[in-house]
């Protein structure tokens, strides 16, 4: 082929390239069924005449080399070698395409692979091409300054496009908004796998144009219809939040539990049930965790899968240490898939310990004591301690670490689900009667001071975000305005929203006259 023809095939091969790489790193970017469905269908074209031109250029390479009669150059030879390397990456590609139906981690890989080769296959020739028959008396002034141009508006762009806060990752996106005002989702579930004798993981699908997103060990809230009955409950995400197509929880059955004995005795596949946005500040964040010790009794284990899952998926070099405390061997969860996780995370340590156990057991036995603690973790002074489990063992492992002087800023606790561990020591004050004041909604009401704010803005009719009720998930985080509360919890709160004069409407009460900004 002619140069000219030659550089302008090779110019459209590698945009090829580049359009759809650039197509599959923007698919989970929107959620859109009829916007996705154009990228797939794009996608499809693009790459079938991807690979046209592929066999096209690789027929005119073989004639080419085929013609000469000296041995082949280097240059020919890592040409040569580039495009036989181009073609199994291909067969790959399609195959991994068709059998995975939304882009993933392999399909991103290949296809910025094959980009990168196809620009290599192109430049090797054609650059060398350019550089010889290249002359500034022969290029007319204007293509300099439209070149000039052309890269200065680039890297103008790049600098001036500001990237989303970390926050805004987090929750529903593309969903529909309900009468409260807070993003719901429907689920359906797709498979349950047996744990324990009491526990099951059910995997619930995520619509294909939605996606939740969500930090390890957060929780949803679920809206369970049961016997004609709308019963809310929250349960940790025991998935990874890598895994976008469902998400994960394993429920432990318990003696007065109604939905948790539903759940493991009449749920089946094809279960609908409808949650709303992820919320927690209970969760693992690897830009500021680099060490972390998992403190989790029974099913309190199930954030903790989140986290070890999300480190295992992402390969992270965190430090991680696992005490998990069950009554027998036959109450641990998840023991294959932690025995699979330490033995592919060279950086995890996991201890057993059992407080009832048989004459087979060969682990740790007892409860959480100092000492315990100074055995299996390293470094007590720079770890990050999560606790999670049944409110007793919560509350003696909170004094333990107090007692060995970690700071409370580095002991995460989740409890949404326990309701007597009080986080906040201060003394309740007596009932009296409280003239609360909603600022932006212009309503005043007299009320008890034993019931919660949130509660009164409901009397009232005013509708205000919450998730857990239980002062654990931050989402109600409203400011006040005026007067002082009694907040049962404050763990849903960061320290910033604190000092900004943020209070957990669902846990407050008014210690007089309040006004809150709602």
């Amino acid at each position: 082929m002619q140069p000219p023809l030659t550089l302008a095939l090779g110019v459209v091969f590698v945009l090829f390239a580049g359009v759809n790489s650039y197509l599959m790193l923007r698919g989970d970017r929107h959620s859109n069924p009829r916007a996705q469905a154009w990228r797939v269908r794009a996608h499809r074209i693009i790459g079938y005449l991807f690979t046209f031109l592929y066999c096209v250029m690789s027929y005119h390479m073989v004639l080419r080399l085929k013609g000469l009669s000296d041995e082949l150059s280097p240059r020919n030879i890592v040409h040569a070698s580039l495009a036989l390397i181009l073609l199994p990456l291909l067969l790959i590609k399609v195959a991994v395409a068709r059998h995975y139906k939304r882009p993933t981690t392999t399909l991103r890989v290949l296809g910025l692979s094959i980009t990168g080769i196809s620009y290599l296959l192109v430049i090797i020739n054609l650059g060398a091409y350019l550089l010889r028959s290249a002359s500034p008396a022969t290029v007319p002034a204007y293509i300099s300054v439209f070149v000039t141009t052309v890269c200065a508006t680039m890297l103008l762009a790049l600098l001036w496009r500001r990237s989303k806060p970390a926050d805004a990752l987090i929750g529903l996106d593309s969903v529909d908004k309900s009468g409260s005002g807070r993003s719901s989702v429907v689920l359906k579930l797709a498979r349950i796998h047996r744990q324990t004798h009491d526990a099951k993981t059910l995997r619930f699908l995520v619509p294909h144009d939605c996606r939740i997103s969500f930090r390890p060990g957060q929780f949803l809230k679920f809206n369970w219809a049961i016997d004609g009955k709308t019963l809310p409950r929250c349960y940790s995400i025991c998935s990874s939040p890598s895994q976008t197509g469902y998400i994960e929880i394993t429920p432990k059955q318990t003696a007065s539990g109604y939905v948790s004995g539903f759940l493991n005795q009449k749920a089946s596949i094809g279960l609908t049930v409808e949650v709303s946005e992820p919320a927690g500040q209970f969760y693992f964040d690897e830009t500021q965790h680099q060490r972390i010790v998992l403190i989790a009794g029974g099913s309190g284990i199930t954030p903790f899968m989140s986290m070890l899952r999300y480190i295992d998926d992402r390969c992270l070099s965190t430090e991680v240490t696992l005490l998990y405390f069950v009554r027998t061997s036959k109450d641990i969860i998840f023991e294959t898939e932690l025995k699979s996780l330490q033995a592919r995370l060279p950086r995890l340590h996991v201890a057993t310990v059992l407080s009832q156990p048989d004459s087979r057991w060969v682990g740790l036995t007892g409860h959480l004591t100092q000492d315990l603690i100074e055995i299996n973790v390293e470094d007590v002074t720079s770890s990050t301690f999560f606790i999670c489990g049944p409110p007793g063992m919560m509350k003696a492992a909170r004094e333990v670490l107090e007692a060995m002087k970690v700071s409370s800023a580095r002991i995460k606790q989740e409890n949404f689900g326990a309701g007597q561990v009080p986080t906040n020591t201060e003394q309740i004050p007596p009932t009296q009667i409280v003239l609360v004041e909603f600022a932006r909604s212009k309503q005043t009401r007299l009320v008890s001071s034993s019931a919660t704010l949130l509660e009164t803005a409901e009397a009232c009719g005013i509708q205000m975000p919450y998730s857990c009720r239980e002062g654990q998930c931050g989402t109600c985080a409203s400011k006040l305005l005026k007067g002082r509360v009694h907040m049962d919890s404050e763990d849903g709160l960061t320290s910033e929203l604190k000092d900004r004069g943020y209070i957990l409407p669902c846990v407050s009460h008014a210690k007089g006259d309040v006004t809150i900004d709602a």
